[in-house]
């Protein structure tokens, strides 16, 4: 630990600035009252007049304004709470509540913010792992989605399997956004994106000629629709047809054995016979061809089909394991990724793996004290993958449905980025910026990266970007990882020597309103007079000095300025850390024989990382409940 972690420390820095402001009247306006709708049950069910409250059902009466079964009623903007009594429990989301990118269990088409609880014993969202296919919510573009104090882990989003057309990307294991995202003091961790693969069936005749889809796996020859969702291609329809968004592409047998359509945005295309086979969506596999016609390349980080050949199309791309943001915005706060995965699907040409924590595909994401670790993409940006794709900006069928813009922008300040594998021991890029068209565009599209003192381990392409950073250093995480260290939600801690101690930015946190690190109260933000780089801030013991007889709480600052700490103003103040603490008295002030007089009732100690309270040396202290009837410590 630094030496300027190891002084004794005075006082503390307020993380919030005040901007004094000149009073003026102005009209009234209309003001819809928030509601507030209370979660009671860990159940994930839609069952009405049970006088249980599920997160399902909470976010259905948030999108809708519907009423609860406590009589709560969502009205504008809503926040959704837990009882305490969920303290400490798991909701297992199994259940898909909406197709439109895949299997989602939450739509979010509303103003929702959804809080958890404090204290130690947090609540915890899941899905079913890697052996399911639900993501946790899909934000729509006219949803803005805060999470607070929530662990949201083990969800999965794969693409679409196929035989001979192409297979679709795996998008999003977590959150799929086209809003807006907000992220506080929560860990997202085990999500997953998965790109489909090409799996060949033991009956030729029962093959998957369709593309595979963002919902479900190409159709059959017998004339399924392809992609498992509304806008998959029909198969052997009476002519070539495309997916639409999400969709992969139909296989037509009107030239037996046919041609293959493209698949929509992240679909794959349909396979062909004497004529070409569908060109993959974005990030969906290209289909392949069994007789004259041409296999075609995959979407952007897709595998191309085969020509001529049974071998099969192209494996679908694996993109953001935790988020996936599609020209949404995405701000992170005091939050941690750790162990989220983007995955390739295997094929004639095998997909490639991006964005193992997010994948930004032309919008915007900020992180303020984030901690982006030990993710997993195979092929670069294993924290954050950021690309400003033009062709997306097309609204056919091939390439997706417009986005607001064409640009990709990240912005990063006291962030670390780090520890990004390839899924073995091999280190991969934390960050990657890139510019793409995916054909239906007028040129490249852009992408910008800005923002200070950050720790990127390994960056790459479009890192140096950003200013007053530490290039191709270890941030010296816990070698244990993930861990409960006080707060509702796991963190990753900071080692003693850790390079992120006390290298932060106070003007960030300032700007960002933060108090504390990512585990909530009692832990500050600013803890030795410089805040540290990422989610965690490793507290200093508090040495408070009282230097006032009074017994006014209100003298809690405890700086080193004259009479401004009292004993009960220091014990308040180190309650409410959760640090071994010391209070001392000044000797300037107890150098001859004084009496504090406890007479506002007992002075309460709920710090429960301990306390010491050494009396003056010359023993000329007398703390005394002034005759009263009650104690004097509790």
């Amino acid at each position: 630990m630094s030496n300027k972690k190891r002084k004794a420390q005075q006082h503390r820095v307020s993380g919030r600035v005040g901007r004094r402001r000149q009073l003026r009247c102005e009209p009234l306006e209309y003001r819809q009252m928030l509601a507030t709708l209370t979660v009671n049950s860990a159940l994930d069910n839609v069952n009405s007049g049970d006088g249980l409250v599920t997160l399902r059902e909470a976010i259905l009466a948030a999108n809708s304004d519907l009423t609860t079964d406590l009589s709560h009623t969502g009205s504008g903007a809503d926040t959704i709470d837990f009882d305490p009594s969920l303290a400490g429990q798991t909701i297992t989301l199994s259940t898909i509540g909406d197709g439109t990118a895949g299997p989602s269990a939450l739509p979010i088409t509303s103003n929702v913010s959804i809080t958890g609880l404090t204290g130690n014993s947090g609540v915890t969202i899941a899905g079913g792992g890697a052996g399911s296919n639900l993501r946790a919510f899909y934000v729509s573009p006219t949803g803005d989605l805060t999470l607070q104090n929530l662990t949201v882990r083990d969800f999965h989003h794969k693409g679409g399997d196929t035989a001979y057309g192409g297979a679709a990307a795996g998008i999003g294991g977590a959150i799929f956004n086209a809003g807006i995202v907000t992220l506080v003091g929560s860990t997202f961790t085990a999500n997953s994106a998965q790109g489909g693969s090409i799996v060949q069936p033991a009956n030729p005749l029962l093959n998957s000629s369709g593309g595979g889809g963002l919902g479900g796996n190409g159709g059959t020859s017998l004339g399924l629709n392809s992609g498992g969702i509304p806008n998959g291609g029909s198969v052997l329809g009476p002519g070539v047809v495309n997916g639409g968004f999400g969709g992969g592409g139909g296989y037509v047998a009107s030239g037996s054995p046919g041609a293959g359509g493209s698949g929509g945005f992240g679909g794959g295309g349909g396979a062909g016979g004497i004529v070409n086979a569908g060109a993959g969506g974005f990030g969906g596999g290209g289909g392949s061809t069994s007789d004259a016609g041409v296999g075609q390349p995959g979407g952007f980080g897709a595998g191309g089909g085969a020509t001529a050949s049974f071998v099969g199309g192209g494996g679908g791309a694996g993109m953001g394991g935790a988020i996936f943001n599609y020209g949404g915005s995405i701000t992170v706060l005091n939050s941690t990724f750790a162990q989220n995965s983007a995955v390739a699907g295997t094929g004639f040409q095998n997909g490639q793996a991006f964005g193992g924590a997010i994948f930004n595909l032309n919008g915007n994401v900020i992180t303020l004290n984030a901690t982006l670790a030990s993710n997993v993409a195979a092929d670069g940006g294993g924290a954050i993958y950021s690309l400003g794709d033009d062709g997306i900006s097309s609204s056919s069928t091939t390439n997706g449905p417009a986005l607001p813009q064409q640009s990709a922008t990240v912005l990063l300040n006291n962030t670390i980025l780090a520890g990004s594998t390839n899924g073995a021991a091999s280190a991969v890029t934390d960050f990657v910026q890139n510019i793409n068209d995916s054909g239906g565009g007028t040129g490249l599209g852009t992408a910008s990266s800005s923002g200070t003192i950050n720790i990127i381990q390994t960056p790459a392409l479009g890192a140096n970007a950003f200013g007053g950073q530490s290039f191709n250093v270890d941030p010296q995480l816990d070698p244990s990882g993930l861990q409960n260290n006080g707060g509702p939600t796991p963190t990753l801690a900071l080692t003693s020597s850790s390079p992120a101690i006390n290298t932060g930015a106070n003007v960030h946190v300032a700007n960002g309103g933060l108090t504390t690190d990512q585990r909530g109260a009692g832990f500050d933000r600013i803890s030795d007079g410089t805040a540290d780089i990422g989610a965690f801030e490793v507290q200093v013991p508090l040495v408070l000095v009282v230097d006032n007889t009074t017994d006014n709480g209100a003298l809690s600052a405890c700086t080193a300025a004259a009479n401004d700490c009292s004993l009960r103003g220091a014990i308040a103040r180190a309650n409410g850390v959760a640090t071994n603490d010391t209070i001392n008295f000044a000797a300037t002030v107890f150098n001859v024989a004084r009496t504090i007089i406890v007479s506002n009732g007992e002075l309460i100690v709920t710090n429960n990382g301990g306390l010491t309270i050494n009396g003056s040396a010359a023993n000329l202290l007398n703390i005394s409940g002034g005759g009263g009837s009650s104690r004097v410590f509790n």
